[in-house]
């Protein structure tokens, strides 16, 4: 299983985010923190390149639950929550034991 985690961040590239839709498409699980970012960035072609961004994540169909919302993707998963420790364990990711123990 592949996870790619993408902290929070206010602006993510276009070409990023197509990547990434891309990549869910296939078998990869895209875990974004907190919420999906706002825009894209810079001023170049803003309002372009805004229309294409938000028509992108209005192709994503979520269900949302009590703590994260996901959309499935053809084969893989885009997940958007607060707590990651929550979202991982939903897709049976689990930290180590000895982690668990400060060890």
């Amino acid at each position: 299983m592949k996870i790619i985690i993408i902290p929070y961040c206010h602006y993510i590239p276009l070409k990023t985010i197509e990547k990434l839709k891309e990549l869910a498409s296939g078998v990869v699980k895209i875990i974004f923190q907190n919420k999906f970012p706002d825009d894209v960035p810079g001023l170049y072609k803003l309002k372009e390149l805004s229309k294409v961004y938000k028509k992108l994540l209005g192709t994503l169909d979520f269900k949302h639950n009590d703590s994260f919302s996901v959309a499935q993707a053809l084969k893989g998963q885009v997940i958007v929550g607060d707590s990651l420790e929550t979202m991982l364990s939903s897709i049976y990711i689990f930290p180590e034991p000895m982690a668990q123990k400060n060890l």
